[in-house]
This record gives structure tokens, C-alpha cells and sequence, in this order.
């Protein structure tokens, strides 16, 4: 008796813990649409690489859709909300200098949200042409690094 009881429990507790990620970290490549009030709207893209063969497979890509290492795969505008966390770190390219000295690194890290809106402003329309990787926790943005593709 005691076994089918705390099988029970098994079966119905189980779920709400399978359930309860919401705080899990999240890693996603998107594009970056538009930012307002400390809300940004983003555009899911996958991003591949060389060793994603499962993937590569499956999409039927070739090395010359990989041909510098990557491919961003994004067939269809998939749009989500969020909101920078209190203490969100930024790591850019800083392409026009504004934050790093000649000579030194392009990249730049910050945890200043202002900074951050004054090198998007850089970009025509305020928004890069080319996905940025956010790191995600509680539906927050905790982290938001922008990689070098060419």
C-alpha cells in the first residue's frame, strides 16, 4: 500500500516539478527589432555551427552555407518580449569606438544599460543587422553578447 501511495504522489508531483524551469538559464540567438522602455523585442534565429552535423544534416546545408563557420537559420519571424534584468551584463563590438581606445580589443564590456543604448544608436534604425545571443534567466535578460560575423 505504502508503494502504490507514494507512486501516486510520484505521478502527480512529478509534472509540477518537470514544469517549474522558469528559472532555468536561457541561451538564444536572435535579432534584435526594437527596444523600448528597457523591453526588447527579438526575432529567434538558430545559429549553427560547423560541429551542429545532426542539424546540418537535417536542413540540408552544405560547407558553403557554413562558410564562416555558421549559418543563421531563420525562415520564419518567431517575435518575444523581454526585459533586462537589474544587473544585465553587455558585451559589443565596439566598431566606431566609442568606448575602447585605438589599438586596443573592439570588445567592450559593460554592465551600463545607457551605454548600451548609445552604441545601438550607432546602427541605422537603432538595431544591428546581425543577430546578437542573449543570455536568459526568469524571463530577464541577464547577459547580451555580440559576436564578430563576417
Amino acid at each position: 500500500m505504502k508503494k502504490i501511495i507514494m507512486l501516486l504522489c510520484i505521478c502527480i508531483l512529478f509534472p509540477c516539478f518537470a514544469g517549474c524551469d522558469r528559472d532555468k538559464q536561457k541561451n538564444v540567438c536572435a535579432f534584435l527589432v526594437n527596444v523600448e522602455n528597457n523591453t526588447l523585442t527579438l526575432d529567434l534565429a538558430e545559429y549553427i555551427t560547423s560541429e551542429d552535423t545532426q542539424r546540418i544534416n537535417e536542413l540540408g546545408l552544405t560547407q558553403q552555407d557554413l562558410i564562416n563557420g555558421y549559418y543563421i537559420y531563420n525562415p520564419q519571424k518567431i517575435y518575444v518580449t523581454y526585459e533586462f534584468a537589474k544587473k544585465t551584463k553587455f558585451e559589443i563590438i565596439d566598431w566606431h569606438r566609442q568606448f575602447t581606445k585605438e589599438g586596443k580589443n573592439l570588445t567592450y564590456k559593460t554592465k551600463k544599460i545607457q551605454e548600451f543604448y548609445e552604441y545601438l544608436s550607432t546602427y541605422t534604425g537603432g538595431v544591428p543587422g546581425m543577430p546578437l545571443f542573449f543570455d536568459i534567466k526568469d524571463d530577464k535578460i541577464t547577459k547580451v553578447v555580440e559576436i564578430i560575423m563576417m
